[in-house]
């Protein structure tokens, strides 16, 4: 969960500046904190209802992995909107 903290931040703080000039880079310092906490709840969201409530282990396991990929979704969508390849130079 934290490299996705990480790269939605850069996804969220570079994506924009090249659009801005002069004080709007300023504007795009509050989007980082927002944008770790709007990442964290919506890729921890399955696991945060399965733990609230009395489940058997394997929906508990079975929600686990749902919000493991929705952390890999978001990590991949991050990565196409920043234009990373994936190609090692």
């Amino acid at each position: 969960m934290e490299a996705l903290h990480v790269t939605a931040a850069d996804a969220v703080n570079f994506a924009p500046l090249p659009l801005l000039s002069g004080w709007k880079v300023e504007l795009v310092t509050p989007l980082i904190p927002m944008s770790t906490a709007a990442v964290y709840w919506a890729a921890g969201w399955p696991m945060f209802l399965a733990l609230n409530m009395e489940a058997a282990s394997w929906v508990v396991n079975l929600v686990a992995l749902a919000s493991v990929a929705q952390a890999v979704l978001i990590v991949w969508i991050c990565s196409v909107a920043l234009g990373y390849s994936g190609q090692v130079t």
